[in-house]
């Protein structure tokens, strides 16, 4: 069996399986390029910030968001420069609380997965169905390996010399053959993009990935870190404020913080993660646990001495979260999104067409039925 033809059909096949998943992705990927541009035209109330020169303590903050949704649970709050934004205070569902912090007003309420952004992001991580995430974990898995690559193959030239007509179409082409050639010329323009994108989406739709990044250049063994609570039915955690002096001292002038407000167990360290003033990009990570109680600093992990694997994982999500090269980045992601969908919207129409024309020929066979010999009986009636 010659290779091309036979990979033709598994590309085929795929497209019009799997492919319906990457066109829902990249539908709501393309709603999603410019988010960051948009969601404080979009919705101004969560992001409008006064700014001051001493903000109100996190504590009192925590405690404004908590009386605009007392039936909440707590999770974390996100801190970021005064002035910038408001604090972000997390419960649990995802139900998010802007806090200003030199006011102390609530600015805005708004679900993580609400809105016109929030609904996309919904569909595109997944969160539709418990094994939604896996699934467009594999749809975006088929782009890297049978729709991505796969498509590179049957495109690449069997004569070097003709490889730039690969990225011209031809306007004389009609019906069949123009949808083709657009499919096959969209997918030499867009295939870079499309793959980074759906590249560095894996880790997210498969927790295994991000662990196993992690490891990748870490130290073989850590021992466990562990908070020690004081004596007492009741021990009291460490005030905000101090978790906050703490983490400034550490980190001077962080670009974001995220503090945990819960955990799962008394003796779980304080994990907070800082974008520090000189972070390379806006996931590069510099963590650090604190004992919950005394505050002691248990592991301190700047972002230049995480592991290897978890630089390539932080570099990754800020590439698909279009946190990189400001407009152009999201110009990128937003070809590649509508890029698959002009793959996924020509190839359908080119295997439909396919189809037609085999059943038209079909049905023309049938109808041109040969002439028979006259019979017997006929002969001798006449």
């Amino acid at each position: 069996m010659k290779l091309r033809p036979a990979f033709l059909r598994v590309h085929r096949w795929f497209g019009l399986t799997i492919g319906l998943v990457v066109m829902v992705s990249a539908f709501t990927g393309a709603g999603m390029a410019f988010r960051s541009q948009l969601d404080p035209h979009v919705y101004p109330q969560l992001f409008k910030a006064s700014s001051c020169a001493k903000p109100l303590p996190l504590q009192r903050l925590v405690r404004s968001a908590k009386a605009a949704l007392p039936k909440g649970k707590l999770v974390y709050i996100r801190v970021f420069p005064a002035g910038e934004a408001p604090a972000a205070v997390r419960f649990t569902h995802t139900d998010t609380v802007f806090v200003d912090r030199c006011t102390g007003l609530v600015t805005g309420a708004q679900n993580r997965y609400a809105g016109i952004f929030g609904s996309l992001e919904f569909i595109h991580r997944g969160q539709w169905s418990p094994a939604g995430g896996t699934l467009m974990g594999v749809g975006a898995l088929s782009v890297v390996l049978i729709l991505g690559a796969g498509g590179v193959f049957l495109w690449w030239p069997r004569n070097l010399r003709h490889f730039g007509r690969g990225f011209v179409m031809d306007r004389r082409l009609k019906g069949p053959a123009f949808t083709l050639v657009l499919h096959r010329t969209t997918g030499a323009w867009v295939v870079t993009f499309l793959m980074l994108s759906a590249l560095t989406g894996i880790p997210n739709a498969f927790p295994g990935v991000i662990s196993a990044m992690m490891r990748i250049g870490a130290p073989a063994s850590v021992a466990p870190l562990a908070s020690v609570p004081p004596e007492g039915a009741r021990p009291k955690p460490l005030a905000l404020d101090k978790v906050w002096n703490i983490v400034t001292r550490l980190s001077p002038e962080p670009r974001e913080v995220l503090i945990p407000l819960t955990r799962r167990a008394p003796t779980d360290p304080l994990e907070i993660f800082i974008i520090a003033a000189d972070a390379p990009h806006a996931n590069a990570r510099t963590y650090v646990d604190l004992d919950a109680y005394s505050g002691k600093v248990l592991k301190f992990t700047p972002y230049r001495e995480a592991s290897f694997g978890a630089k390539i994982y932080y570099f990754g999500l800020s590439l698909h979260t279009g946190k990189i090269g400001g407009i152009v980045g999201d110009l990128c992601l937003f070809i590649g999104a509508i890029g698959a969908l002009v793959l996924g919207v020509t190839g359908i129409q080119s295997f439909g067409g396919r189809l037609l024309r085999r059943n038209a020929k079909l049905a023309t066979a049938g109808r041109a039925v040969p002439a028979t010999a006259p019979t017997a009986s006929s002969t001798t009636a006449s």
